[in-house]
């Protein structure tokens, strides 16, 4: 066979397509429809596919050097209370007010917030925090919401 496309109706069919031109253009055109053909399905050569899963590789090691490193670090927040998302990657910048944002917060308005930095637990003035004073986070660092138990809604029964 001329050609290896990974998918034999394609083969087919491009053989099909082909054949008439190569006969009518003898062997030069035979050279120029391979390489039309293998241009149009992709096909590249071994030491090309080598070099792209060697690269693939390399970016998935890296990843996975970067994700032991964070975890090393300590390099997530994770946040204690009325949450959807408890632990998100620490990222530059990440204050609180993000990271509550961005943990999706479903509770009513806090009565306490502590942000715990190196096993030091600092309290967080929330009146100031909700007149939008925040507060920056660290790589590590645990927040821990007091929020008062709103627990499920209740029916009230019809009168």
């Amino acid at each position: 066979m001329l050609l290896k496309t990974g998918n034999p109706l394609l083969t087919i069919t491009l053989m099909k397509r082909i054949r008439p031109r190569v006969l009518e253009l003898g062997l030069l055109g035979l050279v120029g429809a391979a390489v039309a053909v293998l241009a149009l399905t992709g096909c590249v050569t071994k030491a090309k596919a080598r070099a792209q899963a060697r690269e693939a590789y390399i970016a998935g090691q890296r990843e996975a050097v970067q994700r032991q490193q964070r975890q090393a670090a300590g390099g997530d927040v994770h946040i204690v209370g009325p949450v959807q998302i408890p632990i998100l990657p620490w990222t530059s910048g990440m204050t609180l007010m993000k990271a509550l944002v961005t943990a999706e917060y479903n509770g009513p308005d806090p009565t306490q917030i502590v942000v715990v930095h190196n096993g030091v637990a600092n309290p967080v003035d929330v009146k100031k925090l909700l007149a939008g004073e925040d507060v920056p986070l660290q790589p590590g660092d645990v927040v821990q919401i007091d929020a008062p138990q709103s627990g499920p809604i209740q029916a009230q029964p019809r009168r």
